[in-house]
């Protein structure tokens, strides 16, 4: 495998976030201090959304089609010839069974009782054990709660929690010994007043890139329970000392925190707009759109 291969492979597995903590950590200073890296990881990002956008807009042509105009269910064909076939074929795996399949050892106990352990409901696993069934799924999937302006349901409809935060260190089995891990386990159930104190409860004397970690993952906890202000007050604080791909991420959703009280925050969130817009900022498109729809939003009030 040549270096660009490697260089493929390894923007691939940050992008998934399959990277170690320290390694993607590395590579994000890497990308910081080179233009050309940079580019690189945006043009594989930009494929990636693309084929999302495409899968995504196909489908959904596809159900407004089923919705005008359902697939006519067609009466099944009969095939006499296949179900003599299949019956045959029935016939001669039973027989091979019954002729090739050893009894059971007569010496041997009584078999083990194998049914399954009853679960308690609502109950969530200790750190020391294993994940939830469909864990990393569910987590990808908290949202904000009901809004009660429009302003707060323009800001919930433009926010998609990142689903490969935190990825590199949930990999390799690590995530139910971190720290995280409680606070990741609220989130992804719903209980985002809970998850603000666990993730609040981490400090400075764990690992680095916990720590970083923690505080991002409390802004996002904040900002699903509706605590917008707190939100933007972390989300500010990493936007403005981290590496160019999470400053930019804490960049945009410093933007949606700030949104629900935009009269009060205007002029941040104009400046931010202004910065963001901009040519080579990876939520510029983003940015874009919300600008549009705040402006809609105005037209409608005056």
């Amino acid at each position: 495998m040549d270096a660009n291969e490697r260089l493929f492979y390894k923007i691939e597995d940050f992008l998934d976030g399959k990277l170690p903590p320290g390694e993607a950590a590395a590579f994000e200073r890497e990308v910081a201090a080179d233009p050309s890296l940079a580019e690189q990881v945006k043009l594989h990002r930009f494929e990636r959304e693309g084929m999302d956008y495409l899968v995504e807009e196909d489908l959904i042509r596809k159900l407004k089609a089923w919705e005008t105009h359902p697939p006519e269910e067609k009466p099944p064909k009969k095939n006499n010839g296949l179900k003599w076939g299949l019956g045959l074929l029935a016939a001669i795996v039973a027989a091979a069974f019954f002729f090739l399949y050893p009894g059971p050892d007569p010496d041997s106990g009584a078999p083990a009782d194998t049914a399954p352990q009853e679960e308690q409901p609502g109950s969530l696993p200790s750190q020391g054990e294993g994940p939830v069934a469909g864990a990393e799924n569910r987590f990808s999937l908290p949202s904000p709660g009901q809004p009660k302006t429009e302003l707060q349901a323009l800001s919930h409809s433009s926010y998609v929690f990142p689903d490969n935060l935190g990825q590199g260190l949930r990999s390799g089995g690590g995530e139910n010994g971190s720290p995280l891990a409680a606070g990741r386990r609220a989130l992804a159930s719903g209980q985002a007043g809970q998850a603000i104190l666990e993730f609040r409860d981490i400090g400075p004397g764990q690992s680095p890139a916990e720590y970083e970690l923690a505080e991002e993952y409390l802004a996002h906890a904040y900002y699903l329970a509706g605590q917008y202000d707190n939100a933007a007050r972390i989300f500010r604080s990493i936007a403005g000392q981290s590496a160019l791909l999470t400053r930019e991420r804490a960049q945009w959703f410093l933007l949606l925190s700030l949104v629900p009280e935009y009269g009060r925050n205007k002029a941040e969130v104009d400046a931010l707009l202004g910065e963001m817009m901009a040519p080579g900022h990876n939520f510029s498109a983003e940015a874009q759109k919300l600008k549009g729809r705040l402006e809609e939003l105005r037209e409608q009030v005056d």
